[in-house]
């Protein structure tokens, strides 16, 4: 075997180590950011003493006494005297919890075998997120700011609220509520045993904390050998390339869905023209249609369908209205084509939230996409739409406000939300003539 023979793998090694380093020094300097937000105890188990309370009162064995947990401090409960008050607590809340999403964007596993990268999707991990350095003071901010308005209000929880001149004590109005009301009286005597007292419901709001870690570029490989540094320096560069691909990925879905609200949004309703199988479908509305060109789990001969049964209501001159709630099933394409799906010359209703979220998401991408490593593709088709949307007002409420009452440039919009909703399509499927490639384990 000649020298050039042996020492061929070694300049191989050399030269993909100064490839890897250069990729290494391309990564923005960023860091790991974990968060947690707190909120008021939501359940009390009921325990065995419960059960035994609860069979004796049946006149059973305890052990028919399958029993779960009381709610408390449900902000959804409309009969709690003070369900406005900690839906606004709530509200506050989940407001601080979005703060990360701004300026961030999931963290992401991706360490398994490499034979496995395209059968593996890579997990993501809960409460973390990865922030580029240059917007973490900015994150700092607007944490700070939400975080004192939900201290503010569990100060309030706490002390009590002025109402109308009068004070009120929203903990023990709210626990006189829970003791007569929502739990039973009888049962109270085992139930005040695990409920939380004031201070404790206050602390659990304050227990909303975030923390960032550093993320090294520059790892001490002093002592390693040079397989084990090039190893260690690809999985970097794979962790790294993988939150930039997911990230990307998710960004392409949002737009899709909020394509799709605004075409549903402004376009017209439609509804079932038929009824072949005497089902009562007649005239119901459609709500949403996915096929396997949406989600690639559902089969090419099938799609789920969402509707909602209509009926006739006597409030708006015989206009057709919601019955209950909607339906999702999956059906053959055939079935769904069989009800002749129609427009029917019916608005849907407008609102200016879905360009509020739409406006959203442009900011938040402008904020965070270089950061992943957009090749200029994303960014060129929510940019696109964005100036297409734009043109029909300043701000979303404005467009919202115009689109309502001019149905000609509603229509178009619907149509032209429904095409940049297929070219977001083609992305994720890799269809689209300048298709960026991306597929489930993460690697382009």
């Amino acid at each position: 075997m000649s020298i050039e023979m042996i020492e061929q793998p070694q300049v191989e090694n050399q030269n993909l180590e100064e490839a890897l380093d250069e990729k290494l020094a391309g990564i923005p300097p960023h860091s790991v950011l974990v968060t947690k937000c707190g909120w008021l105890p939501q359940t009390i188990s009921m325990g065995q003493d419960i059960s035994a309370l609860i069979a004796s009162e049946m006149g059973v064995d305890q052990s028919c006494i399958k029993v779960g947990s009381y709610r408390i401090f449900d902000w959804t409960d409309t009969k709690n005297p003070h369900q406005k008050f900690l839906r606004e607590g709530r509200g506050l809340r989940d407001a601080l919890a979005r703060i990360a999403a701004k300026f961030t964007t999931p963290q992401y596993s991706s360490h398994f075998k490499s034979e496995l990268s395209n059968i593996i999707t890579p997990q993501r991990l809960d409460s973390m997120y990865i922030i580029s350095d240059q917007k973490i003071e900015e994150f700092k901010e607007a944490w700070d700011e939400a975080f004192l308005k939900v201290k503010n209000w569990a100060d309030k929880f706490l002390s009590g609220v002025t109402v109308d001149g009068v004070h009120r004590d929203v903990y023990a109005e709210i626990t006189a509520y829970h003791r007569t009301q929502s739990i039973k009286e009888q049962q109270w005597d085992y139930v005040k045993r695990r409920y939380p007292n004031a201070k404790t419901c206050q602390q659990r709001m304050l227990q909303s904390v975030y923390s960032l870690t550093p993320v090294s570029r520059s790892l001490d490989y002093t002592g390693m050998s040079k397989e084990v540094r090039i190893q260690l320096k690809q999985r970097s560069i794979q962790q790294f390339d993988t939150v930039c691909q997911q990230g990307l990925n998710l960004f392409i879905e949002q737009f899709n869905e909020l394509c799709k609200r605004i075409a549903r949004s402004c376009g017209q309703r439609k509804r079932f023209a038929k009824d072949p199988f005497k089902l009562g479908l007649l005239e119901a509305e459609i709500v949403d249609v996915e096929y396997s060109s949406d989600n690639a789990e559902i089969p090419e001969d099938k799609c789920f369908v969402t509707y909602c049964k209509s009926k006739k209501s006597e409030k708006r001159d015989g206009q057709l209205i919601r019955d209950g709630q909607p339906i999702r099933e999956l059906w053959t394409v055939e079935k769904y084509e069989a009800h002749n799906p129609q427009q029917s010359g019916e608005y849907a209703k407008l609102s200016a939230s879905v360009f509020r979220d739409f406006d959203e998401m442009c900011k938040r991408f402008e904020a965070i996409g270089g950061f992943l490593q957009d090749d200029g593709t994303v960014e060129e088709l929510i940019s696109s739409a964005k100036e297409q949307i734009s043109v029909f007002g300043r701000n979303p409420d404005a467009q919202a406000s115009y689109l309502k009452n001019n149905s000609n440039d509603r229509n178009a919009i619907s149509r032209m939300a429904s095409q940049f909703q297929s070219k977001g399509l083609d992305l994720v499927q890799g269809q689209g003539r300048n298709r960026r490639h991306f597929n489930i384990g993460g690697n382009e």
